[in-house]
């Protein structure tokens, strides 16, 4: 064999294994975000307690004994930023609103 010709065998190879990726990259499914994701990042809440208070925040979690809010504050005539997490148990909430 001569040079030229492995040097044409090796181009050819080189151009078929970049069009199989190319192929199998466009052919990947695109995959939507998480829902937990979507959840999250997309739903602010007001919670209404039966101790009379309402603590807007992002839906961080939702569990079968509660909801945890991020970026909380507790809502009344003076507004209350709330560091870190909040925790409010299910057995406290009378009533909730989405807030778009």
């Amino acid at each position: 064999m001569t040079i030229p010709t492995i040097l044409a065998l090796s181009a050819l190879g080189l151009v078929l294994t970049v069009a199989l990726l190319i192929l199998t990259v466009r052919s990947a499914p695109v995959e939507p975000p998480a829902d937990w994701l979507a959840r999250a990042t997309s739903r602010r809440l007001v919670v209404h307690t039966s101790d009379d208070r309402s603590i807007e925040g992002t839906v961080a979690s939702v569990g079968a004994d509660g909801v945890v809010l991020s970026a909380a504050r507790l809502l009344g005539a003076k507004e209350i930023d709330m560091a870190g997490d909040v925790w409010i148990p299910r057995s406290k909430v009378v009533f909730v609103q989405a807030v778009h």
